[in-house]
């Protein structure tokens, strides 16, 4: 007997911070990336939203799925959404200690939005610091958090706010990660939504989770590991083994990680040197590039090489490659482990370097809009779209989350949230305000996130933040940062806004 259940999905969505009223959409499938312009009339950079969907699964007594249809807004079927996003940056555990921490936390409560074309506004809530020595009420203020839209066909889209962060106390940015008396807007929480029948029969879909986090400012280059990876590392090990067993395909698991490798070059100081150069030189120059996609005897010596350079042990650093495997010490800030390949990754590319990998290679998978995309493959390339655009890092870096990613406890199933999570909890431990670790970010992390060098558009290396160097210059200017995007065979800077 068949068992039909409704999903959500993405089932982990990203939405970004703007100073602009208006958006754009944020990925929806895979390698399809948001183009510009970026900024509105005004000038203003826009605020990516995240677009969810629910889709209608059949499963036989085997367990055995097959997606069969989108559920949307119409005259017999109604979709009843509700979000429950919070900021409880400030309420961390090593921030605020003199201020009533329940009071700390930004939530607007859990929001209902239905029909077509709906608009929830602004959603809103209080931050008040409240000393608890005397009870008195140093400073209050409210924070908008996120805004709700439906579309014409009930999908809704999260947005997020426009990135402000300040200091109601007046205090100064001292450290780049935790700073007493701030707030900002970013945050997390569960997407849910019910759907009413023709027959008034109600049907719970399986819920989602949205994130908001800083902008994309380099939205086409991703990272060598995503959230996808790590997500997809965690679903091999606990809860689909049988991945392990799958062949290693070079189009699908080996090529991304040598294409944006080679394409952190864009955004970091080694862009003229080319990834790896002097231990075999770009990963995707034609003559290595054909003996690394080859499994033959003939080219495991260059495989090796490829991989000794990516994988370097910890503590060391590498010499021409971008600086992707050690974060060094900072200040009095004690270094965390060094950033490394997931474990399915590792495993992967240990299988590849051997030449234990299929051959399929016959060019660049060209990227399909999703509306071109098979349904039943539709939801998985919400979320792959969606994880892929988001930064994985075993620190303490403000992206979307920080190592948060990799505890498998803050997962139910594949790529899926665990539900007993509270609101605001995965990004908790992101830096107060986001910007503080913006500023030098990009230095000591993959850089896509934060450029660090980049090409100005008429040949010249720049440095990406320059008239920034302090805390401060990046809570005022960040929304002027340039947005680097692809012109023929480069990448450039453009839109960048007025810095002083």
């Amino acid at each position: 007997m068949m068992a039909t259940q409704l999903r959500i999905y993405p089932s982990i969505g990203i939405a970004r911070v703007g100073n602009s009223s208006e958006f754009y959409l944020g990925p929806l499938a895979p390698g399809i990336f948001p183009q510009p312009p970026f900024r509105d009339a005004h000038g203003h950079l826009k605020r990516q939203a995240v677009q969810f969907r629910i889709y209608e699964f059949d499963i036989d007594n085997d367990g055995n799925e097959t997606c069969i249809a989108e559920i949307t807004n119409n005259i017999t079927t109604q979709i009843h959404w509700a979000v429950h996003v919070a900021n409880t940056k400030a309420a961390g555990s090593r921030r605020n200690q003199n201020y009533e921490q329940s009071l700390l936390t930004i939530d607007p409560g859990i929001t209902n939005i239905q029909g077509v074309n709906q608009d929830s506004g602004p959603l809103t809530d209080y931050i008040t610091f409240k000393n608890r020595s005397d009870g008195i009420i140093a400073a209050q203020t409210d924070v908008s958090l996120l805004q709700l839209l439906t579309d014409d066909k009930g999908r809704l889209m999260v947005l997020s706010g426009n990135g402000k962060s300040a200091s109601p106390l007046h205090f100064g940015i001292h450290n780049f990660i935790n700073n007493d008396g701030w707030y900002d807007d970013l945050g997390d929480g569960p997407v849910t939504a019910h759907v009413v029948r023709h027959d008034k029969q109600t049907v719970e879909a399986l819920s989602a989770w949205v994130v908001l986090a800083p902008p994309a400012v380099a939205p086409s280059i991703q990272n060598v590991v995503t959230w996808y990876d790590q997500a997809r590392s965690i679903d091999a090990h606990n809860f689909t083994p049988s991945q392990k067993a799958l062949p290693v395909f070079f189009t699908r698991d080996i090529y991304p990680i040598l294409k944006r490798t080679v394409m952190l070059r864009w955004a970091s100081r080694s862009q003229k040197k080319g990834s790896g150069k002097g231990h075999g030189g770009d990963f995707l120059e034609t003559k290595l590039f054909k003996q690394l996609r080859n499994n033959g005897p003939q080219a495991a010596p260059a495989r090796r090489l490829v991989l000794d350079v990516l994988t370097l042990p910890k503590n060391a650093r590498g010499i021409d490659m971008p600086n992707i495997n050690n974060a060094p010490n900072i200040n009095t800030v004690q270094q965390s482990n060094p950033t490394t390949f997931t474990d399915l990754q590792y495993y992967q590319l240990n299988k590849w370097s051997r030449g234990d990998f299929l051959c399929d290679w016959i060019g660049e998978p060209k990227p399909v809009s999703i509306d071109n995309i098979a349904l039943v493959e539709q939801p998985t390339s919400l979320t792959r779209a969606a994880l892929e655009s988001a930064f994985e890092v075993s620190y303490l870096p403000d992206c979307e989350l920080s190592d948060t990613t990799e505890a498998t406890v803050i997962y139910s199933g594949p790529y899926r949230i665990n539900t007993n999570l509270l609101p605001g909890s995965l990004t908790q431990h992101n830096a107060l305000p986001w910007q503080a670790d913006h500023l030098q970010g990009g230095v000591f992390w993959w850089p896509e996130e934060l450029p660090v060098v980049v090409d100005d558009g008429n040949g010249h290396l720049v440095n990406y933040a320059r008239g920034m160097s302090t805390f401060a210059d990046m809570v005022r200017y960040w929304a002027e940062l340039g947005i680097i995007v692809q012109k023929g065979n480069v990448f450039i800077e453009t839109e960048r806004g007025k810095i002083p």
